[in-house]
C-alpha cells in the first residue's frame, strides 16, 4: 500500500468528512462504500461574455472498493436514502479514487 492510498483510506474513514453510502452498478447488488460529497457551484462558458451556474454535486468513492471505471448514466451512488446518478467519471490525481460528476435523481 503506497502512502497515497493510506491517506486515501484516512480521509474516507474520517466521520466529518465522509458519509456511508452504496455504489450500484446494474444489474449487480449494491455495495457498500464511503463517499466523499462537495457541492459544485460552477461557471458555465457559453462564448459570450455571461455568467451562467450549473449547479450539482462532486463525489469522490474509493478505488479499492469500486475497482472498474462507473458507467455515466448507468450507476449510480446512494447517501442518506438520495440517488444520484454519475454524469462524469475521472480519476483523481493519485489514482486512489473515482472523482464522480453527480445529480440528485
Amino acid at each position: 500500500m503506497s502512502v497515497f492510498d493510506e491517506a486515501a483510506a484516512t480521509l474516507f474513514a474520517d466521520p466529518n468528512l465522509a458519509v456511508d453510502g452504496f455504489f450500484t452498478a446494474p444489474p449487480a447488488a449494491a455495495v457498500a462504500v464511503r463517499i466523499i460529497f462537495a457541492r459544485r457551484d460552477e461557471a458555465v462558458e457559453l462564448g459570450f461574455p455571461v455568467e451562467v451556474r450549473a449547479p450539482g454535486w462532486a463525489a469522490w468513492i474509493s478505488k479499492a472498493l469500486i475497482t472498474t471505471r462507473p458507467r455515466v448514466d448507468v450507476d449510480y451512488v446512494t447517501a442518506a436514502v438520495v440517488d444520484y446518478r454519475i454524469r462524469d467519471v475521472a480519476e483523481d490525481v493519485e489514482r486512489t479514487a473515482w472523482a464522480l460528476d453527480v445529480i440528485e435523481l
